[in-house]
């Protein structure tokens, strides 16, 4: 009988991890390297870019990413010391203040480094790529919209706004 109930048990246990694994996915949605790689492929293809386009652009990409996960890095250090502040029994409110400033300077600077990336990748392509490449991702992908709104697909008008939570 305890035999029967601790394989139950653990057979639960593993469709329920399988099914949480399904649900959440690699780093909860948000998709892997190698799925990022391969739409950047896509849009190469379908921009037709050179060799020379190819590693311009890859050069930049990698840049960019490295670029903006320092500053995220720097980013989340300041919220957490932000949150200590906070929970402190004395509140100091220039400390506070000092760190929301700090924050407000991170996210300002990764909002910049955004526009600056397509700006840059603009001046590497062609009028003609960059017709493709604005219809295909539009300028939603700046992360310009209302901040905790969500365009799925490929950013193109009247594909469904929702509420990213």
């Amino acid at each position: 009988m305890k035999v029967k109930i601790a394989l139950s048990l653990l057979a639960l246990i593993l469709i329920a991890s399988a099914s949480f694994a399904q649900i959440f996915g690699p780093r909860f949605g948000i998709p892997p390297d190698d799925a990022w790689q391969r739409g950047i492929t896509r849009l190469y293809d379908e921009l037709k870019l050179t060799d020379e386009q190819k590693t311009k652009l890859q050069n930049l990409f990698f840049e960019f990413r490295k670029t903006q996960v320092d500053i995220a890095g720097k980013l989340n250090k300041a919220r957490i010391e932000l949150r200590e502040l906070l929970s402190a029994e004395k509140i100091d409110k220039s400390a506070i203040d000092k760190k929301v400033n700090e924050i407000s300077d991170y996210v300002r600077e990764l909002s910049k480094n955004k526009v600056n990336h397509w700006l840059n990748v603009q001046q590497v392509l062609t009028p003609e790529q960059r017709k493709i490449l604005r219809e295909r991702i539009g300028y939603l992908d700046l992360g310009l919209r209302p901040y905790g709104w969500n365009m799925p697909g490929w950013g193109k008008p009247g594909r469904g706004l929702r509420r990213c939570w």
